[in-house]
């Protein structure tokens, strides 16, 4: 029987995130909830727009998927966190091995290798790549063909840019931006923005 879900969401990403879970089958999107007030009463893909965040009031006992817009701050929030699910397209690979966190979104044909870790709340766009032991921490976002090679350690908050690499048994410290087609090299510093190729500072955030 379908899981009733509840789409928490405030940007272009929601709409993608509504076909896979449609892709996905399992799951029956009762509606949207949006994080700021609003009079829309059904999204552009034909989805019932359900409120605001106080209208999760009238919807206490629905699994929650949230897009990569939706506030950090209400996620923090347990009422909300606690009810949060994975949602993995079809098309990706997970090893049977991995560890994948609750209320992570993993778009289309990525992969994710034996012994991988994933935190809380990752959000992985169409075609990265996860490999064998990496750790990766809560709320990490990995753009589209970002790319982790084995045994990596990506710490919270940190972001992939589009096609950026991480060579293999290196660190990605907290908060750290990583720039579109960026090659590290070299561990990478909490907070620190990273760009070229080779990767160099450009400066901390």
């Amino acid at each position: 029987m379908p899981t009733d879900v509840i789409l928490l969401s405030s940007g272009i990403h929601g709409r993608e995130i509504i076909e896979i879970i449609r892709r996905a089958g399992n799951y029956n999107l009762l509606g949207i909830i949006r994080a700021e007030e609003t009079q829309e009463q059904t999204s552009p893909d034909g989805v019932p727009v359900l409120g605001d965040l106080s209208a999760l009031s009238r919807f206490c006992d629905n699994a929650l998927i949230h897009d990569n817009e939706w506030p950090r701050a209400h996620l923090d929030n347990p009422d909300i966190s606690k009810r949060l699910i994975t949602l993995i397209d079809p098309t990706t690979f997970v090893h049977p091995s991995a560890v994948i966190g609750r209320g992570c979104v993993i778009y289309p044909n990525c992969f994710i290798g034996a012994e991988a870790t994933l935190g809380e709340s990752c959000f992985m766009l169409s075609g990265a790549v996860v490999n064998h032991n990496c750790i990766v921490g809560k709320r990490v976002v990995m753009a589209t063909g970002a790319h982790l090679a084995g045994c990596v350690r990506v710490e919270d908050t940190a972001y992939i840019g589009q096609d950026a690499t991480v060579r293999q048994y290196l660190s990605v410290g907290q908060g750290a931006l990583i720039g579109m087609g960026a090659v590290v090299i070299k561990s990478v510093p909490d907070n620190a923005v990273m760009g070229g190729n080779p990767a160099k500072l450009i400066r901390m955030k």
